[in-house]
């Protein structure tokens, strides 16, 4: 199964108000989430407290698991980009992932980019097992609030069930 989510969505915290969708040619969308949004932040938060979870799994070395990534936020001024990162390890207690998507906003990575993970910036946690999906908190929450023909658009395309 191709790293599907990490090129699926991936979004930035901004300043403004509401959320938006950004649309790139021949890049991932970018969902733009209000810095203020109550819903998102309680996500983060909880992708935060079970990062546990993701550590067993990747160690497990479970030939079931797959698409092990990680969100991390990159600062950008006042607001951040929250980039998904593939090809995750851990090495001690370090985590390396390769930057994902090409960034929108931030200049600090670039797309390929293997780079060592602060686990204080981890905004969300994932992997697959099967048609599960594990973790992926934002994720979860960015498809409860598309339409039913969005989210159905969205599992087709991704080959999940929610």
């Amino acid at each position: 199964m191709p790293l599907f989510l990490i090129t699926l969505l991936l979004f930035i915290a901004s300043c403004g108000s509401g959320s938006r969708k950004i649309k790139r040619a021949g890049e991932p969308d970018i969902i733009e989430v209000d810095n203020n949004d109550e819903e998102m932040a309680t996500a983060i938060k909880h992708a935060k407290s079970t990062l546990s979870e993701f550590e067993a799994a990747l160690k497990s070395n479970n030939p079931s698991f797959d698409n092990f990534a990680l969100k991390v936020r990159f600062e950008n001024g006042a607001s951040g980009e929250h980039i998904w990162l593939g090809t995750v390890s851990l090495i001690g207690r370090i985590y390396y992932g390769v930057v994902a998507n090409v960034p929108e906003s931030t200049n600090k990575v670039e797309i390929g980019d293997t780079i060592e993970i602060d686990t204080s910036r981890v905004s969300d946690w994932m992997f697959t097992e099967g048609t599960t999906l594990h973790g992926g908190y934002t994720i979860k929450l960015l498809r409860q609030r598309m339409s039913k023909d969005e989210q159905s658009q969205f599992d087709k395309e991704n080959g999940l069930t929610f």
